[in-house]
């Protein structure tokens, strides 16, 4: 759930291009492939060893709701119910995201720039907020000249592990101690990754 936003042939191409191809962006797929695996990783080490029942949010399901049916009237019906359900905060989640792209002006974004880790932690908030689509934030990333390439990175793996939109996803699923378990088991792994990375290629 965590890697696969990140870990797909389409984003990894699409991060290449928006960094120009050859070296750079040879660098920017590695470290972005790399730290999202370990970010995922560490979630799940966080994560995972809690009990389904005491990971999930109790609702009723469409199986409860209609019965011990089976068949293709059970199916859409489940289906259905679940996608009505999920709908309204992927609405809800998206409209929130598009009210912030609207208000909060590139050139203050551009302004939080300065020492690795004040950069990275800079970028990470606003890849919250923006919740970007995986397959297009590289461009973003890319356009924020001001900053380095580590807290592009930062940017780059944060967003599709958790934003604005996933946090009311999140909500709808899971208990009220995931979004911020996750953020704690991922967002220091991040900011140290992507410091790593920027010694590295500089």
């Amino acid at each position: 759930m965590l890697a696969s936003p990140v870990l797909n042939p389409i984003v990894l191409a699409s991060t290449w291009v928006a960094y120009g191809g050859h070296a750079r962006g040879a660098e920017m797929v590695a470290g972005r492939a790399s730290l999202g695996l370990l970010a995922a990783a560490a979630a799940g080490l966080a994560i995972g060893r809690t009990r389904g029942a005491d990971l999930l949010r109790p609702r009723a399901t469409a199986h409860e709701e209609h019965g011990h049916d089976h068949g293709p009237t059970a199916f859409s019906s489940h289906l259905v119910s679940d996608f009505l359900f999920m709908g309204k905060f992927i609405v809800l989640g998206a409209a929130l995201s598009a009210f912030v792209q609207t208000t909060v002006p590139q050139s203050v974004i551009a302004k939080l720039g300065g020492t690795p880790v004040l950069a990275a932690l800079s970028l990470i908030p606003v890849a919250y907020v923006l919740s970007l689509c995986s397959e297009a934030d590289a461009f973003i990333a890319a356009s924020f000249t001001s900053f380095r390439p580590g807290a592009q990175l930062a940017f780059l793996v944060l967003g599709p592990i958790v934003d604005m939109k996933l946090t009311v996803l999140y909500g709808a699923t899971f208990r009220g101690w995931f979004v911020p378990r996750l953020l704690l088991a991922t967002v220091p792994l991040i900011v140290g990754g992507s410091l790593i990375f920027g010694a590295v290629i500089r």
